[in-house]
């Protein structure tokens, strides 16, 4: 009755494991989605305001005050 008991639990024990690994993975491929549908709404966002002229003239401003060369991390 004992050996029984033990392997029930070593049983037990596996599949907590598996559903807590199953679980994880569940959660990173909901966050990588979440992510790409917000970069996606984004971008159509981003698109459709850059139509807009005074956020065309706000980019292009940006653009060009951003420092040119370097190592890319910009001048202080």
């Amino acid at each position: 009755m004992a050996g029984q008991q033990v392997k029930f639990d070593e049983l037990l024990d596996r599949a907590r494991g598996e559903i807590d690994n199953e679980r994880k993975r569940a959660i990173i491929d909901l966050r990588r989605e979440a992510v790409d549908l917000a970069l996606a709404g984004a971008s159509k966002l981003v698109e459709r305001n850059l139509d807009d002229q005074t956020n065309r003239n706000l980019v292009e401003s940006f653009l060009a005050s951003a420092p040119v060369g370097g190592n890319g991390r910009g001048q202080r």
